[in-house]
């Protein structure tokens, strides 16, 4: 009943928070008339990351991505940081940011088996898979 695995993944909770924070980027910078340049450079430095290995005829890997990931990340900060503008003084900035980052935690905490080869119960392994593709 207990497996073992290694495998490579990222945390749920900061990459899919950083596709939201990516569109939510350059939805934000097409709408203006003049993008302000914090943008620009998350989205020209995340573009220069990615982009390179989308052209890329072989298959392949998560590490491939991971230059990607720092961008995804400053631009879940400035997805956040347009709350901490806002009129309630910035609660909605720390209540987002304190969710997410507890949440990151948790799952990094729930995945930690999984990713790092630790013995755990085969029902625990399956609780972790979300999605048919995983091969765990």
């Amino acid at each position: 009943g207990m497996i073992s695995s290694i495998s490579c993944m990222g945390n749920p909770a900061v990459w899919w928070t950083g596709l939201a924070a990516l569109i939510f980027t350059l939805v934000n910078s097409a709408w203006k008339k003049r993008a302000d340049w914090v943008s620009v450079v998350l989205i020209i430095g995340f573009m220069s990351q990615y982009l390179p290995w989308v052209l890329v005829p072989r298959s392949t890997f998560i590490y491939h991505y991971f230059a990607s990931v720092p961008f995804i990340i400053l631009m879940t900060a400035f997805a956040l940081g347009r709350f901490e503008k806002g009129r309630d003084g910035g609660a909605a900035f720390h209540i987002s940011s304190g969710i997410l980052l507890a949440l990151a935690l948790l799952l990094f905490i729930m995945f930690y088996p999984l990713e790092s080869g630790l013995p755990m119960s085969e029902s625990y392994a399956v609780h972790l898979r979300w999605f048919n593709w995983y091969n765990y």
